[in-house]
């Protein structure tokens, strides 16, 4: 992957330089270096695909909000939180649920996949609200058509049961397809991702919407950065 091959060359240039001191010029590349790097590292790339299926509805999301949404799954995905030892602690997702997933909510998509995880809100404290919750993101389908409404539950109290309770809301609507990808380097990419097995959560997660915007279906997407509040 370019990220890690970037920042190889970047400790080579240093170690390279550590005894000799540097020129302008040569700050001037290792600032440049730096910068190409922390920002794949930390920055989030948003793109805005046109998915060649036209649809029959003049219905459709905001552009601005659809991006808002996807921001709000990769923001809350980058503060998940995680403990190896503790059991109500989980990170699942996959298309569909199984048997140990609880039970499917009301109009549920069985096609997409739906993500559930233990999360730090950043301003808890401020609100007197617990620090670590419950969070989920799945489709529920839109009666009438063939799109799907994008839910978000969240329980203020992590417990035993981490696939239900809580409250829920629409957070999008005229919702294609919902899905994500995972991997622990960048190198080598899966669809599902179960705590339970792998005692462990990705390091990278690829976000993807696809939604309905005027008569024409677009594709977001989006990469997150969890793992800062692994223990």
């Amino acid at each position: 992957m370019k990220l890690f091959s970037l920042h190889s060359v970047f400790l080579k240039f240093l170690r390279k330089r550590k005894r000799s001191g540097f020129t302008l010029i040569e700050l001037t590349i290792v600032a440049a270096l730096l910068g190409v790097l922390l920002g794949m590292v930390f920055g989030t790339y948003a793109t805005i695909l046109k998915v060649t299926r036209p649809t029959s509805g003049s219905e459709g999301v905001d552009r601005e909000k659809a991006i808002s949404v996807i921001e709000n799954i990769r923001s809350t995905l980058t503060m998940a939180f995680y403990f190896q030892t503790e059991k109500n602690l989980v990170f699942v997702s996959r298309k569909g649920r199984k048997s140990e997933d609880g039970p499917r909510h009301p109009g549920e998509s069985t096609k997409d996949h739906f993500i559930v995880f233990a999360a730090v809100h950043p301003n808890s404290e401020e609100v007197a609200l617990p620090e670590v919750r419950e969070v989920e993101y799945y489709l529920k389908q839109k009666d009438g058509t063939d799109y799907y409404k994008l839910m978000r539950r969240e329980d203020e109290i992590v417990d035993k049961y981490p696939f239900v309770g809580g409250q829920e809301y629409e957070l999008l609507d005229n919702v294609k397809s919902l899905s994500f990808k995972f991997s622990k380097t960048g190198k080598e990419w899966e669809e599902e991702w179960d705590s339970f097995q792998r005692k462990s959560i990705p390091r990278l997660i690829r976000i993807e919407i696809i939604a309905n915007m005027g008569n024409k279906e677009r594709r977001f997407e989006t990469l997150a950065f969890p793992g800062m509040l692994l223990k």
